[in-house]
């Protein structure tokens, strides 16, 4: 590293904890995954999640990426992935014939208790 970063991302405190020891003595502020196990006093902005799934912190670590890349260029270049789920949704909408359907059976089933 050329310089001292600006903040420092743990994904697991029990396992981290030099890191976050020599963080404080920096005054690095620390962002922390943070599992039932660890304690939220000693970070700066704990996560709780998860932080032995790899699935939740890849989930994590990539919404802040993410997050960081736009803060600097702009838009992320992922931009597709959130394009193709623009578009599943959007195609959610093709689709009122069977709201019209659901309709048409709760119009019955309120005529139906009337009757009696």
């Amino acid at each position: 590293m050329r310089k001292v970063p600006d903040i420092v991302v743990i994904v697991d405190q029990k396992r981290e904890h030099n890191a976050i020891a020599e963080c404080q003595k920096l005054g690095i502020p620390v962002v922390s995954i943070l599992d039932t196990n660890c304690d939220p006093l000693v970070v700066d902005i704990p996560i709780p999640a998860n932080d032995d799934a790899i699935r939740s912190i890849k989930l994590i670590v990539g919404k802040l990426a993410d997050a960081i890349y736009e803060g600097r260029h702009g838009q992320p270049d992922n931009q597709e992935d959130y394009e193709e789920f623009d578009e599943a949704i959007g195609a959610e909408e093709d689709y009122p014939a069977a709201e019209e359907e659901i309709e048409e059976v709760d119009e019955e089933s309120d005529s139906g208790s009337e009757e009696e």
